[in-house]
């Protein structure tokens, strides 16, 4: 790399230079000069000098090496310089290895040879530092060669960093590839330079003679030089293990005469002479230790003695091909993964949509099916209510106690069956998205009050104490009505949310028990809560005793009575009114149930007002079919259960002479059944509406749900009641109308 001749001076200066690089490499670098172990006695080649050299100066370290010789001669000093490492081993070789150890103490230091590498950052360094420090002579050998072998540096080092920096731009391995075989042949000025890749990697010796390979990549110094792009070598041509296991273990080979090197291998020699290959020097490529492809370097024109500068640049380029490739082959793999993962979430995503939609398939035929079990229960459930509480008030004098007791056992057990009837419906309705909120204001004080007398006979029959607590802060207002608190919701629903836990409070709660409702307002929210001192919820069990059908006892064992529809129906209509409710309970001492209701926005204004009740026997025309309905009522039900009730009944079934009659009765109320038919309906209530003296009549239509909403009507009908009736609910009615 260096040689000529120096002043006398240089090798103190050399020698400064040596010892500046070892300490800024520090590590295991080292300075092994002749005072440390006799030269050579035998003339060696130093920097392209051969000489018996006086003296030497020899830096070496894991990442960096270089070897000086010099020798005294007329007019100065002859200087060899060397960065080959394959020239500095062979130097090495010559030393005494006893007296280099003795010398240096670090003996281990210039072994393994394997591992060693000349960064090109050191290189640079020193070639700043000869620039820096040596003299100039008359003659260009004391810097033009210095000033070569740097430019030279500086033009491998802007090549490899073009390769670099293209592999952190893109991750187009092809791209990378193809732009570094072109810009190394280049420099090189190589007649071909090539990528020859294996399709697979191999590790066993097995699978190295099965090697299957292709030439990727191929830059040429121009046309006269035959494209081998594509070629793809036959297994069985050359199988050479020795120097397949060579390239594995990621050793170079140059071969300066490939029809001498191969005479012995005649299909390969041929196919050589074919592609014009005269000599040729190879490099591989390793990717995480495994064989990948090999760096083919082509002479065309005759032998070539290949330089280690050479070897060396293609083994750098090598190396950052390993980092493109891994980098290509990590980013194939993530997107192999993301594509697995996309196709694994498309399938997931349409098995949850299937799923779903059998699932609201599912929820729709329960749905229908509740309703229409609902609606087939509440038939004969309605005749078994009504029948019950007619013999209960037209025969309450003729009656003994025991028949007493049967009639209102068949009523309470008819009523709580309904109970249950209209809570599946009511959890149905809700799950279904069909449920919305009657909005208006109301009293919570009237509301509480009313809830306390519906319940306190059941606490009474449990000898259970209820206490109801309305609080203004810390002030408990129950029993002052002028500082009522008032409230927007659906008080309907409300009602049943404060009804459903009291009846579970009273249910497990023992005798001598104690429960009290309180109930206050913060801020926009109402909140009610129901402690008492029953058995108790244990902290495990807390969250399964809102899910339907689920009761904490065991099945076999069962104490008390229910399907575990209340409290799964109850937190159902606290979300419907944007609330929540919170539980704390510890078993043997009671439970706390607290409900959190959002105040409502007011759509309508409500006003609450008694229906004025008249005085004396009413009237009343019932008109009914002549045929009996399929799923209504009973023949002759409505006119015992008004008859029970106190009102004249009249009772019409020939519709074509019903207008006359109605007229002659001039009654308080005319309830039509429906099933008269639609024109018979619209025929009535035409000629009535004429009649002066027919104004004070009001009409109650009884209709099924599936017949036409009576909005539609050119006569006015004040009232709508749904078939299967509840006596309660008739009753009621005709009380406001009359």
């Amino acid at each position: 790399m260096l040689s000529g001749i120096f002043p006398q001076s240089i090798a103190d200066r050399l020698q400064q230079i040596w010892l500046q690089m070892a300490t800024e490499i520090a590590g295991d670098a080292i300075v092994v000069s002749e005072e440390h172990c006799a030269p050579p006695a035998s003339p060696i080649e130093i920097g392209g000098q051969t000489a018996h050299w006086d003296r030497f100066l020899l830096l070496t370290s894991a990442d960096f090496s270089a070897l000086v010789g010099m020798k005294s001669v007329e007019g100065g000093q002859k200087l060899g310089l060397t960065l080959n490492l394959p020239e500095i081993q062979s130097f090495m070789a010559l030393l005494s290895p006893t007296a280099l150890a003795i010398g240096t103490g670090v003996q281990t230091n210039v072994e393994d040879w394997q591992q060693r590498q000349n960064l090109s950052s050191w290189q640079n360094r020193l070639m700043i530092l000869l620039l820096q420090q040596l003299p100039v002579a008359p003659t260009e050998l004391v810097c033009q060669p210095v000033q070569l072998a740097l430019t030279q540096q500086l033009r491998e080092d802007k090549i490899l960093y073009e390769v670099v920096a293209q592999i952190r731009e893109t991750l187009e391995l092809k791209t990378i590839l193809k732009n570094a075989v072109d810009k190394i042949q280049e420099y090189l000025q190589l007649d071909r330079l090539i990528i020859y890749q294996f399709e697979e990697r191999h590790s066993s010796a097995l699978e190295i003679q099965r090697r299957i390979g292709w030439v990727a990549y191929e830059a040429r110094l121009d046309a006269s030089i035959l494209s081998v792009l594509n070629f793809q070598e036959p297994g069985s041509c050359f199988d050479d293990f020795q120097h397949w296991q060579r390239y594995s273990a990621g050793q170079s080979q140059a071969i300066n005469d490939v029809r001498s090197y191969y005479g012995q291998h005649e299909c390969f020699s041929q196919q050589m002479a074919n592609f014009q290959v005269r000599a040729k020097l190879v490099v591989p490529i390793l990717v995480r230790g495994n064989l990948w492809g090999l760096l083919i370097a082509h002479d065309c024109h005759g032998c070539y003695d290949w330089q280690p500068g050479q070897s060396q640049l293609l083994q750098r380029v090598a190396g950052h091909m390993e980092i493109a490739i891994y980098q290509a082959e990590i980013y194939a793999q993530l997107q192999n993964q993301k594509e697995s993962l996309e196709l694994q979430v498309n399938r997931q995503t349409r098995d949850l949509r299937d799923a779903l939609t059998v699932a609201q398939s599912a929820n729709e035929a329960k749905t229908e099916f509740l309703a229409v079990l609902s609606h087939e229960l509440r038939t004969p459930l309605t005749s078994i209510l009504g029948l019950s509480y007619t013999l209960l008030n037209l025969l309450n004098g003729n009656l003994d106690d025991r028949q007493k007791s049967y009639l209102q056992t068949i009523k309470h057990s008819g009523d709580h069956l309904l109970e249950l009837i209209d809570d599946m419906l009511e959890v149905s309705q809700l799950e279904a998205g069909k449920a919305v909120l009657r909005i208006g204001e109301f009293s919570l004080m009237k509301m509480l009050n009313q809830i306390s007398q519906m319940v306190q006979q059941q606490a009474e029959q449990k000898q259970v104490q209820l206490r109801v607590e309305i609080m203004d802060g810390d002030q408990d207002i129950s029993n002052d009505p002028s500082q009522d608190i008032r409230f927007r919701g659906d008080i309907k629903r409300i009602k049943q949310i404060t009804i459903n836990l009291l009846t579970n409070a009273i249910k497990f709660t023992a005798a001598q028990g104690e429960i009290v409702l309180r109930c206050w307002r913060e801020f926009d929210y109402l909140v009610l809560q129901v402690d008492d001192t029953g058995i108790g919820i244990p902290q495990d069990q807390i969250s399964q005793i809102f899910q339907k059908f689920r009761q904490l006892e065991s099945t076999l064992n069962r104490e008390h009575a229910g399907i575990g529809l209340g409290l799964a129906l109850t937190k159902q209509l606290v979300e419907l009114h944007g609330g929540w409710i919170e539980v704390e309970s510890e078993p043997g001492h009671g439970s706390t149930f607290t409900v959190w209701l959002a105040a409502q926005a007011l759509r309508l204004p409500k006003v609450e007002v008694e229906a004025p009740r008249r005085n004396g026997i009413k009237t009343i025309v019932l008109l009914e079919s002549e045929i009996p309905p399929v799923d209504g009522v009973a023949s002759g039900f409505i006119a015992d259960i008004l008859t029970a009730a106190g009102y004249q009944v009249v009772s019409l079934t020939e519709t074509y002479l019903a207008h006359k009659q109605i007229e002659l009765w001039q009654p308080d109320l005319v309830i039509i059944d429906r099933q008269i038919g639609e024109k018979a309906t619209n025929q009535i209530l035409r000629y009535l509406h004429n009649l002066t003296k027919s104004q004070h009549i009001r009409y109650l239509l009884i209709a099924t749900k599936s017949q036409s909403d009576v909005s539609d009507r050119v006569v006015p009908v004040e009232s709508l009641l749904w078939d299967p009736l509840q006596p309660e609910q008739l009753l009621a009615k005709i009380a406001k109308l009359i």
